[in-house]
């Protein structure tokens, strides 16, 4: 069985903030205001990779229902 390693909180937020799912909306980059709570989410998700990432895929499906006026 393989362990996975979880990431050290600069890459988690690295993942979190400035992959494709927030690019747009930060400037590429987190932003300083933003750092507690992503801190806390990559915390929650243990900072595992694949768990960031299922959390980003969920907090855009809600922006796009949101957005869509689906609620």
């Amino acid at each position: 069985m393989y362990k996975l390693e979880p990431l050290s909180d600069k890459k988690s937020l690295e993942l979190l903030w400035c992959g494709k799912a927030f690019f747009s909306g930060f400037g590429g980059c987190c932003t300083k205001e933003y750092e507690d709570v992503g801190l806390e989410m990559v915390r929650k998700c243990e900072r595992l990779p694949l768990a960031i990432v299922a959390l980003v895929v969920f907090y855009i499906a809600n922006v796009k229902v949101h957005l869509n006026g689906q609620v």
